[in-house]
């Protein structure tokens, strides 16, 4: 499905050359792309997810000196939330968001019926000054931070947390939330009938009971929430972990696997009627 990576659009990275899930299965789904039931066919190591992780997307902007100052009469020492470059000032407020990190996936796990939600914190982006002119502070330095949340989870609120730890760091700037997208688990009365009809597969194929899949099958954003948001009952289950762990590769007998499971799936389904 087009859209499942998506390049989500900030500052001048604008569609269409940067379109991010607005393209692929949302849209599918809203113009008639329906049904019963949606099986998303993810790696999860043959685990049964019925959870994901939903993402917030944060540009934390550092303000330097109004004025900029020519290298050679910079004063130093200064205390990194006084100096009069972004950039360096920026430095304490990484380290704050690093820090902050550990206590936020810990106070926000989220365990349900689908599976458990460890919400991560990445700080993906940095920019600050141009490399052609270096011989000026800079007045602005901006970082971006992908934020993971659960389903209980509200975006403004993890923006109060960052706005707190730039006034606790003894900064200026500001914290901009431009992309939210939510975190949904699927209704596991209504999803019964395809974990049961996944779950006779894999008694078929593999044997035993489907594994427990990895926490990080659960903690990310994937096309099941687009299925859970509109109503739809979903569950993800594969072949193979995730490409984002680090592994890129798995073996043909196991996509052969996967494939034999899908389709005994299909066949364990009931009819509509």
């Amino acid at each position: 499905m087009v859209g499942e990576i998506g390049l989500e659009p900030v500052d001048e990275f604008q569609p269409p050359e940067y379109l991010a899930k607005e393209a692929g299965t949302r849209y599918a789904i809203t113009h008639g792309g329906v049904a019963d039931y949606a099986l998303v066919s993810e790696g999860t190591d043959f685990g049964i997810v019925g959870v994901e992780a939903g993402k917030a997307f944060f540009k934390i902007t550092v303000f330097g000196d109004d004025l900029p100052i020519y290298t050679p009469y910079i004063q130093r020492p200064v205390p990194l939330n006084k100096n009069p470059s972004a950039i360096t000032r920026m430095s304490k407020m990484i380290q704050a968001v690093e820090d902050w990190a550990v206590e936020y996936e810990k106070n926000n796990r989220y365990e349900c019926a689908g599976g458990i939600v460890v919400p991560k914190v990445n700080i993906g982006a940095i920019r600050g000054g141009v490399p052609w002119k270096i011989t000026k502070t800079v007045q602005q330095c901006a970082i971006y931070v992908d934020v993971r949340i659960t389903p209980v989870q509200e975006p403004l609120d993890v923006r109060e947390e960052l706005r707190r730890l730039m006034d606790e760091a003894g900064l200026t700037g500001e914290v901009e939330l431009y992309v939210f997208r939510p975190a949904f688990e699927a209704d596991e009365n209504k999803a019964a009938p395809l974990r049961q009809a996944i779950t006779r597969a894999h008694r078929a194929v593999v044997g035993g009971e489907p594994n427990q899949p990895p926490v990080g099958t659960s903690s990310m954003w994937r096309d099941l929430n687009c299925f859970n948001e509109m109503r739809i009952p979903s569950l993800t289950y594969g072949p193979g972990v995730s490409v984002g762990g680090g592994i890129f590769r798995m073996p043909i007998e196991t996509l052969i696997t996967g494939s034999k499971l899908y389709v005994t799936t299909a066949l364990c389904s009931q009819d509509r009627k």
